[in-house]
């Protein structure tokens, strides 16, 4: 009996601190970190390619599309199941 009762409270929903919109969330953000580094480092190269360039100047409009689709992302994210495909007729 004593084995059941841990089987059930090991299944119940209240037993985990990580539920699915946090760890889906956390990946956008790791995504998201991930992305800007990238661009971030190219936009180095591509200033040390051209003489006087500033590496701003090509990672300011990388990072906003980024933050863009992060931010529809996490919208998509916290919209109930039954919303999320709404948009697709």
């Amino acid at each position: 009996m004593e084995y059941q009762d841990r089987t059930q409270d090991f299944a119940s929903a209240d037993a985990g601190i990580i539920t699915q919109p946090t760890l889906e969330l956390g990946f956008l953000v790791l995504g998201l970190a991930g992305s800007l580094l990238v661009t971030h480092r190219l936009a180095q190269d591509d200033a040390d390619a051209e003489a006087g360039a500033h590496p701003v100047r090509a990672f300011i409009p990388w990072a906003a599309i980024c933050l863009l689709l992060w931010v529809a992302a996490v919208w998509l994210i916290l919209q109930p199941m039954e919303m999320r495909a709404t948009f697709m007729g």
